[in-house]
C-alpha cells in the first residue's frame, strides 16, 4: 500500500512540473487595454524598403496609424473576439483577439502589426514561448520615451521567424501593461527580390477607459 501511495505522489509531481512548464497552462488575467472597449491608439509610422543591391533605391514613407477597440464578435466556438480597427495607408481592417486564460491571441490577415501576434501574461523578464512559426522571447525595459512620452517598467516582446519560405526577421512590441503598445518595429528581409523592409510605429495619443 505504501508502494502504491508513492507511487501515486511521484505521478502528481510530475504532471505538477508539466503544468509549470506550459506558459500556456497558469491562469492569470489579462492586462485591461486588450479588451478595453473605446481604448484608441494613434502612432507616427514610418515605412521604409530598401533593395539591397542598389543604394540609392531606398523608399521612405511616413504615415498614421490608428488602432481602436471598436466592439466584440462571437465565433462559431463561442468565444468572444474582441475587434481591433486598424487604419493605416489609407486602408480600414479588422484585427481579431481572443483571450484564453492567461494568453491573448491576435488574429491579423493584412500587414505586420500584431499577425500572429500571441502574448503571455505576466510579461516577465526572461520569459519565452513558441506560438505558429514563432519564437517569442520578453525583455523589461527601465523606461521608454516616445512621443505620446516616457514610459517606465516597459516590456519588450520580440517575435522571431527563422524562415518562412524567402522570407526571414522579427518584429518587437514594446508594451506597458497599464497602457498598451508603446511602439512597434519590424525588420523582415526576403531573398526574392533581395529587401529589406523597416516599420516603425510610435505612440503619439491615446485615450484609454479602463474598467
Amino acid at each position: 500500500m505504501r508502494k502504491i501511495f508513492l507511487i501515486i505522489l511521484g505521478a502528481l509531481a510530475l504532471l505538477s512540473c508539466h503544468k509549470q512548464s506550459n506558459p500556456l497552462s497558469v491562469e492569470t488575467e489579462v492586462p485591461a487595454f486588450v479588451k478595453n472597449i473605446g481604448v484608441t491608439y494613434q502612432y507616427a509610422a514610418t515605412d521604409t524598403t530598401l533593395f539591397i543591391f542598389h543604394a540609392d533605391s531606398m523608399q521612405v514613407r511616413n504615415d498614421m496609424a490608428t488602432v481602436a477597440i471598436i466592439g466584440y464578435t462571437v465565433q462559431p466556438d463561442g468565444r468572444k473576439a474582441f475587434i481591433w480597427q486598424r487604419i493605416f495607408k489609407g486602408e480600414t481592417d479588422s484585427i481579431l483577439v481572443t483571450v484564453s486564460r492567461d494568453s491573448v491571441f491576435f488574429e491579423s490577415q493584412n500587414g505586420y502589426f500584431a499577425s500572429d501576434l500571441a502574448l503571455v501574461f505576466p510579461l516577465q523578464n526572461g520569459k519565452s514561448w513558441k506560438y505558429s512559426f514563432f519564437d517569442f522571447s520578453v525583455a523589461e525595459l527601465k523606461r521608454l520615451r516616445v512621443p505620446a512620452g516616457t514610459f517606465k517598467n516597459v516590456f519588450a516582446v520580440k517575435q522571431v521567424v527563422k524562415r518562412i519560405g524567402n522570407t526571414f526577421g522579427y518584429n518587437e512590441y514594446f508594451i506597458d501593461p497599464q497602457v498598451g503598445i508603446l511602439k512597434f518595429l519590424s525588420r523582415i528581409s526576403s531573398t526574392m527580390g533581395e529587401t529589406n523592409h523597416r516599420i516603425k510605429w510610435e505612440l503619439i495619443n491615446y485615450v484609454t477607459i479602463m474598467e
